[in-house]
């Protein structure tokens, strides 16, 4: 039995899942070797937690209003980022590259903070207004369509992995090995 189901009746609650999936790192790690280094890891939660009383302290301590020097270079250089992000998204995604998943994932997530960026710091009345319209109609619904795509690839990335684990291929120090310890992909008559 595969797919949905039968994850669900191996694990019936989110918690299970997670320690199921936790489990199957740690011995993938204990086996292979750890794709990314443990301090990584513990360097992006300890950010994580760090930016939570940071932000707290920003609400309490920034002024409501300020007067920025070239705000209109900062939203520019934003939105020109955000069109090469989107341009390199569409280009990855039609030659079907490996940075496809991420480049969508971090479009959607500039977008999502564009529109953010744009409510919250327009003027009350019409240019609120338009911010919003533009937020609701088309930043918000193109974030979510960028990262639903970024989410589709990340699942079939995660069932191709299964399938060469399945067959005893694991990666290793950043390469894909073969069941016999050699490095899939590389031709025989290359090794001499």
């Amino acid at each position: 039995m595969t797919g949905p189901a039968a994850e669900t009746a191996t694990h019936p609650n989110v918690a299970s899942r997670i320690r199921g999936y936790a489990a199957h790192l740690h011995e993938q790690n204990e086996r292979y070797g750890r794709l990314i280094p443990r301090w990584v890891v513990r360097l992006f939660a300890v950010c994580a937690v760090l930016l939570i009383p940071w932000s707290v302290f920003l609400v309490l301590s920034l002024p409501e209003h300020a007067t920025a020097h070239a705000w209109n270079l900062a939203w520019a250089g934003f939105d020109v980022g955000m069109a090469v992000v989107l341009g390199c998204t569409a280009v990855a995604v039609a030659v079907r590259s490996v940075w496809a998943g991420p480049l969508a994932a971090a479009c959607g997530t500039m977008l999502l903070v564009d529109a953010w960026f744009d409510v919250t710091t327009a003027s009350a009345g019409a240019e609120q207004v338009e911010a919003i319209a533009m937020a609701v109609l088309l930043e918000v619904p193109l974030a979510v369509l960028l990262l639903a795509t970024a989410r589709h690839i990340g699942l079939v990335v995660g069932q191709a992995r299964r399938y060469l684990e399945a067959a005893d291929v694991h990666l290793v120090a950043g390469r894909l090995v073969g069941p016999d310890g050699t490095p899939v992909g590389v031709r025989e008559d290359r090794a001499g």
